[in-house]
């Protein structure tokens, strides 16, 4: 029972000690990178920015009080790669089908208007 209690407490001791070493390490990587950005920043080279890829993951935000992401419509508009479409509130209506209705519908005008001529210019 005693070699049972005191094997549980090793092991317990080597898990802390693993920890311990892992955090270490991780704390002198950090410290190697700080000390680099400070010797770039004072040789006058400017910081390194990160990739446009790495700042792409997320999909830009939006008001959720007027829209919100829902299933894909019809025409297939998906929200920055998301898999779904950002819908206007309270109809859930998707905002870019909206767009290209109201765009159809306008160049429908304008080719009715080109076909009759007005009455005026007769």
């Amino acid at each position: 029972m005693l070699s049972t209690q005191l094997q549980a407490a090793l092991e317990r001791e080597q898990a802390a000690c693993a920890r311990e070493a892992l955090v270490l390490q991780m704390l002198q990587t950090a410290q190697q990178q700080v000390q680099r950005l400070l010797a770039m920043s004072q040789k006058g080279a400017p910081a390194p920015r990160p990739s446009p890829d790495a700042l792409d993951h997320a999909p830009p935000a939006f008001d959720p009080t007027r829209y919100v992401l829902g299933k894909l419509c019809p025409r297939g508009h998906a929200y920055h790669g998301t898999g779904k479409s950002l819908l206007r509130l309270p109809q859930y209506k998707c905002r870019q089908c909206d767009a290209e209705k109201a765009r159809e519908r306008r160049q429908a005008q304008q080719h009715g208007r080109q076909a009759s001529p007005h009455p005026d210019s007769a």
